[in-house]
């Protein structure tokens, strides 16, 4: 799957928070079908560490958990649950 790049757009000076922002929002769009097909194929423990990468992370955001797993799955999840920032 090929989601294209992260951009940034406003007319002001761009700051890391700005670009931290842009990084999360990037992750936390809702993924197709077609694109989950892509990444998993035939794979279906893939598809399995995906789905629960979704309720992990469903479980962990502050708010109501229903919300977020009606939501379904993100590109987020496609990361299989290793997720960590090194800094920058």
């Amino acid at each position: 799957t090929n989601w294209g790049a992260i951009h940034i757009q406003q007319s002001k000076n761009i700051t890391c928070m700005d670009v931290l922002l842009a990084i999360y929002d990037y992750f936390r769009t809702p993924v197709t079908e077609d694109e989950v097909n892509g990444l998993m194929g035939e794979d279906r423990h893939a598809y399995d560490v995906m789905v629960n990468s979704m309720y992990e992370r469903c479980c962990e955001t502050p708010g109501l958990f229903e919300y977020e797993r009606r939501q379904g799955l993100k590109r987020v999840d496609a990361m299989g649950g290793t997720t960590m920032f090194w800094g920058m």
